[in-house]
Parts: C-alpha cells; sequence; structure tokens
C-alpha cells in the first residue's frame, strides 16, 4: 500500500523489507534513476542549496553537501546529500517563473531520509 502511494504521488522511492538482527523493517529506498549534472544555472543552484541549508538547518544538520544529482524522466530532479549514515535526498522541482520576465520558480521537497545499503 505504501508503495501504491508513492507512486501515486510520483515519488522517487519505495519501500522494502529489510533483515536487522533478527527483526525485519520496512526502509525507504531511491528508485534506480540515472545521475546527471543539474539543469539549474548556476544562480539557480545557489538558490537551491539556499534551500536546502535552511532545511537542513531546522533538522539540526549543518554545512550540507551534495553528493549525486538523480535526473527524473519529469524533468525533477532528486538532489542527494552526502550523510554519515543512509541517505538525505531532496526533491527539485524548476519551471519558469509565474511572474514572467524569464525568471525559474523553484520547489523544494523533503528531506527524504532513505536507506542506501546495497543489501
Amino acid at each position: 500500500m505504501a508503495n501504491r502511494e508513492a507512486q501515486e504521488a510520483k515519488l522517487p522511492f519505495r519501500w522494502k523489507n529489510k533483515r536487522v538482527g533478527r527483526e525485519t523493517v520496512n526502509v525507504r529506498v531511491l528508485l534506480p534513476l540515472k545521475s546527471g549534472a543539474s539543469l539549474a544555472s548556476s544562480a539557480i543552484k545557489r538558490d537551491i542549496m539556499e534551500l536546502i541549508r535552511n532545511a537542513e538547518s531546522a533538522q539540526g544538520r549543518m554545512n550540507p553537501q551534495v553528493e549525486d544529482v538523480k535526473l527524473m524522466d519529469d524533468g525533477r530532479e532528486v538532489w542527494i546529500l552526502r550523510a554519515a549514515e543512509g541517505g538525505i535526498a531532496y526533491i527539485v522541482s524548476m519551471r519558469p517563473s509565474k511572474q514572467g520576465g524569464g525568471g525559474t520558480q523553484v520547489e523544494l521537497d523533503g528531506p527524504y531520509p532513505f536507506d542506501k545499503s546495497k543489501d
């Protein structure tokens, strides 16, 4: 059911069972997406990082650093941060500004903690 909800919400994550010691737990995993360069301009990348810094600061995590960018088929990007354990991802959407003038509207969704282990 959780995987169906994630699919309907067009999220790049799914849930899987993982054995931890003697117990089985559900963990969020990132779908296999292609890594690539962000389509954002340098200025927009700075704006995205500022949004991420603010979100991470609210979580008590300072100095976030991007480890990878994954590209989704619908044009959104998944920015993955370096983390001591597991993974932290933000979904970035960029659209032309509603005010016009050639600007870009950025929306940030997250953070999404996820399991990065290969098992």
